[in-house]
């Protein structure tokens, strides 16, 4: 529900901040990052239907260099299938919406 995620992302706006700066993360605001993790969830390619994966000690990789290089994000939702991609990519759309629209209006 992206307007329960806004809203309680206003209502804990100043502590998330607070935390944030405290993991040392000065140098972007955490709407910053938020902002940019979606877009990156957003931007994500699909998996091609031959791509495979192969077991590289104990993790598993795409055999395809080009893949295995894309950000730990974007492989991650790569990973939950087309059905899920495209609901977590809309989902992030429709929020990453929400995040702009708040910041409009302040």
């Amino acid at each position: 529900d992206v307007a329960a995620a806004i809203d309680l992302y206003q209502a804990h706006r100043a502590t998330l901040d607070n935390a944030w700066q405290q993991l040392g993360n000065s140098d972007l605001s955490l709407e910053r990052a938020l902002l940019s993790a979606l877009e990156l969830i957003m931007l994500t390619p699909e998996t091609p239907l031959d791509a495979r994966l192969i077991k590289r000690e104990a993790n598993w990789v795409y055999e395809d260099e080009a893949l295995e290089a894309l950000p730990a994000l974007q492989k991650q939702v790569m990973r939950m299938g087309p059905d899920n991609a495209d609901q977590i990519k809309s989902l992030a759309r429709d929020l990453r919406g929400a995040l702009l629209d708040l910041a409009d209006a302040q």
